[in-house]
């Protein structure tokens, strides 16, 4: 089964990075009175993720997205990009485990174009992992910007050579988590992913650790 995927933590190592940061600074957030209580995630994540490693295989589809409900997540996005959406498409919900025990697996969840993923925080520098990782694709930077306690990176990637894999990207982590959203198509936009993983940043807080201990693989 192919699905549309854009994985920060998922690409395969091509040589030939060029990288292009638009004052992208790599601050840290401070502590912020509103900071997302992530602390509670980190838990069903990984019960997820041991799920996932006991099937040989990169990418193991799960019964539910544990994220919560996708198309309620599309809902909240701007709607330049919910106006856009595949309804039709095939919604899948998976684990991703790259080979390689440097990648973090992470679980993500999409449609068509879009998606949204979680995983817990790297322990490595975020923008460099994200530099190492996508190493086939010209990536530029907006600037880091800190929010409810975490920092928010944001960009768009363009493949190096031939190849229709353009994207954007927002990313918002802290010490526990991170959560993203990608787009890809005409209506891709930093911008917009940065709005729209603000938009959903509560709701899968919260869903996480109600959704992910009971997810099951699916048959």
């Amino acid at each position: 089964m192919v699905k549309a995927m854009r994985s920060i933590f998922g690409s395969l190592a091509i040589s030939g990075l060029v990288l292009s940061a638009c004052g992208g600074d790599n601050k840290k957030s401070d502590s912020a009175s509103d900071s997302l209580a992530t602390a509670a995630m980190a838990s069903p994540i990984q019960t997820v993720l041991n799920l996932g490693a006991t099937i040989s295989s990169t990418a193991v589809d799960l019964e539910a997205c544990p994220l919560g409900d996708f198309d309620a997540m599309v809902a909240k996005a701007p709607t330049e990009i919910s106006a856009t959406a595949d309804v039709d498409g095939e919604l899948f919900a998976y684990v991703y485990q790259p080979d390689g025990a440097d990648e973090p697996p992470h679980l993500q969840c999409g449609r068509g174009g879009l998606g949204a993923y979680t995983g817990l925080a790297p322990q490595a520098d975020y923008k460099d992992e994200l530099i190492r990782l996508l190493d086939d694709f010209v990536l530029t930077f907006d600037n880091d910007r800190a929010h409810r306690g975490g920092t928010i990176v944001r960009f768009c990637a363009e493949m190096i050579g031939a190849g229709d894999g353009d994207f954007c990207e927002a990313d918002w982590y802290d010490d526990n988590v991170w959560v993203g959203v990608f787009i890809d198509g005409e209506a891709r936009s930093a911008e917009l992913a940065e709005l729209w993983v603000v938009a959903i940043l509560d709701d899968v807080v919260a869903n996480v650790p109600l959704l992910a201990p009971g997810t099951q693989i699916a048959n």
